[in-house]
């Protein structure tokens, strides 16, 4: 028999979904989880505070949503052996600041949201070495910058990342160079035409193409055959 809160689960019948969605939750800080869970919704309360250990009883758990809560403060070991974790949510809280190596025990990760956030700047090695990382986004934050080696490592299965709707004024250099990396978004932030170019002297030009279209303009780099990158750069100060 597995328990989360006090409730029973026999372990042996179904998958276990855990949701306490749109509730009146607001202290999970001394709260300990356990048990066999593959997905657990806590989204749509008023949760605060968050027990370092709030997870660490727990296994087999594949997705965590934790959006729409108030939460400001990230303990740094929260996610530690959650090697099953593949899709985390944690946007539209209150978060400014990610503690560093906050996720790198996540190998198995796939889609990562802190979307609607108060994070200002995303500094180095933030996100390092998640092979299964496909979907990232940082959109609707209060980022002034992002460092060039914030996302770093091997990351070979990352295809998209949405950084829209911040308060960047150039675009970090790892959006040319991931070669896996299909679509990147950056548009509504305060980017230049001076900070953007700067980083196009170090990538060869017949990798480069821009494409004009009637919202804006976007840059294609191909460094495969057939294969595109598109960053788009619609809606900022570039003249």
């Amino acid at each position: 028999m597995y328990h989360i809160l006090g409730i029973r689960i026999p372990g042996e019948i179904y998958r276990r979904v855990f949701r306490i969605a749109h509730n009146q939750l607001t202290d999970l800080s001394t709260t300990k989880l356990h048990g066999l869970t593959h997905q657990i919704s806590l989204e749509n309360n008023h949760i605060k505070w968050l027990n370092p250990s709030l997870f660490a009883n727990v296994t087999g758990l594949q997705s965590l949503d934790l959006s729409y809560n108030v939460i400001k403060h990230l303990p740094a070991a929260l996610f530690h052996g959650l090697i099953d974790l593949a899709y985390l949510n944690l946007g539209f809280n209150k978060i400014e600041a990610i503690p560093s190596g906050f996720f790198d025990k996540l190998v198995s990760l796939k889609e990562l949201s802190l979307k609607g956030n108060r994070l200002s700047h995303l500094s180095s090695h933030i996100l390092v070495n998640l092979p299964q990382l496909e979907a990232l986004d940082f959109s609707n934050n209060a980022l002034t910058s992002v460092d060039d080696s914030a996302i770093s490592g091997e990351m070979p299965s990352l295809i998209w990342v949405d950084f829209s709707r911040n308060h960047l004024t150039n675009v970090p250099v790892w959006a040319f160079q991931k070669r896996s990396l299909s679509n990147a978004n950056f548009s509504f932030n305060e980017i230049t035409f001076e900070s953007f170019v700067k980083h196009l002297d170090g990538i060869s030009k017949e990798h480069v193409r821009f494409a004009n279209c009637e919202s804006g303009s976007s840059v294609i780099n191909m460094f495969k055959p057939n294969k595109h990158k598109i960053v788009s750069l619609e809606f900022n100060n570039i003249s």
